[in-house]
């Protein structure tokens, strides 16, 4: 538990110094090839224990051929790690949590989904902020998925319940 802690504190560290950096400096991306199959399986292994610990089914869609998008992976795990959490977070035991790579010329869109309930306008607003109280807020990978020229919304299911987060990143 230990290990997992401190690798996801030290994840968390390093992401938010260089998002510092990119904010402050004016720097650049490090761009490199990035397989985001691997990457959603790095932040699921972050999250390991919290999945089991709440019994969340994870359905993860990815595709069987790695799917590559060019950025900086540490920033990037550090987003699906933040979505992830999230949607841990929201949801009580036994809940559903799906995965989805959707890839097209433009880029890939991430789509994370789960059954539990639906969220008002307001609380979709509040999930940007960046002072939302406890881990829930989003604001961090929103400037994660911005700096690589990305973004994400979020909504309610419109067939099921639940709600959905599509993250955009272009390659």
């Amino acid at each position: 538990r230990v290990d997992h802690a401190l690798s996801k504190i030290e994840t968390f560290v390093n992401a938010g110094l260089r998002i510092t950096e990119l904010q402050s400096k004016g720097s650049m991306l490090k761009p490199e090839r990035v397989d985001l199959n691997k990457l959603i399986g790095y932040a699921l292994f972050q999250l390991d224990e919290k999945i089991r610990r709440k019994q969340i089914n994870i359905n993860n869609q990815g595709n069987s051929l790695p799917v590559f998008v060019t950025g900086e992976s540490q920033l990037l795990m550090s987003a699906f790690v933040i979505v992830l959490d999230f949607f841990l977070e929201r949801n009580l035991a036994n809940a559903s949590l799906s995965v989805e790579l959707l890839q097209s010329q433009q880029g890939v869109t991430i789509i994370f989904t789960d059954d539990g309930r639906h969220v008002s306008e307001s609380d979709i607003n509040s999930y940007f902020d960046i002072y939302f109280p406890g881990n829930q807020s989003l604001s961090f990978a929103r400037m994660i998925a911005e700096a690589h020229m990305g973004g994400i919304k979020i909504g309610n299911r419109i067939h099921s319940k639940g709600i959905e987060v599509k993250m955009k990143l272009y390659s």
